[in-house]
């Protein structure tokens, strides 16, 4: 589309529409676009933070209302260099960072202290559990520290089974209750791994993360 003059007619420059959301609350910005690191075509920017005097709002309200503020505002941005702008990879700023994290649901948090406080990459269920309950704790999740099922769930069911052709997933005699194992990281090298003739591997893999080895018995 081209942007033409209302008075003479005549073209001034393509012009391009793009859709735009304003707030003037930060803490706001999360409820209305929740977004993750995978948005990348969403630029997300902040005015200044420090309050002006009332003469500078005073003078930014009037201008609102002459036609040559308008002018030099739009002669301004004609003249600006946007050579080196990329249109479909916006920039990463400190705003958008910032709404990514506030994006981010209680069980989200949790999911990411969980797999930088396990040393090793394989877990049972009960692994999980503990370690939300503890995690929730610390970050003041009073009401998942005290009923952790459904984030434990939701976690559980985001590491996916690591063996896909089987309802019951990995499962070996641990003790003596057969549990199954999932991987919180390096998932495609568990999957290759044969549990029969690397049952050690998998075991000392799995006291990393507990001490010793244990089994779930509870209802989930």
């Amino acid at each position: 589309m081209l942007l033409t003059s209302r008075r003479n007619r005549h073209i001034i420059g393509p012009c391009r529409f793009i859709n735009a959301n304003f707030t003037s609350w930060n803490a706001a910005a999360p409820t209305i676009h929740k977004i993750d690191n995978g948005l990348r075509r969403l630029a997300v920017f902040t005015n200044p933070k420090q309050k002006r005097s009332p003469d500078y709002y005073l003078r930014l309200h009037e201008s609102l209302n002459d036609e040559r503020e308008a002018s030099r505002v739009f002669w301004w941005l004609m003249n600006r260099d946007v050579s080196h702008f990329n249109p479909a990879l916006p920039p990463v700023t400190q705003a958008k960072t910032a709404m990514i994290m506030s994006s981010k649901s209680p069980s989200d948090e949790i999911f990411e202290e969980l797999i930088d406080i396990l040393e090793g990459d394989l877990v049972t269920r009960k692994t999980i559990k503990s370690n939300v309950k503890n995690i929730a704790r610390e970050l003041g999740y009073t009401g998942i520290e005290s009923a952790p099922g459904s984030t434990v769930r939701r976690i559980w069911k985001q590491l996916g089974s690591l063996r896909e052709s089987h309802p019951r997933g990995l499962r070996m005699q641990i003790d003596t209750v057969r549990d199954e194992i999932r991987a919180v990281r390096n998932k495609a090298h568990w999957q290759s791994i044969d549990e029969i003739t690397q049952r050690d591997v998998i075991i000392a893999e799995l006291h990393k993360n507990s001490g010793q080895v244990v089994s779930l018995v509870g209802n989930f």
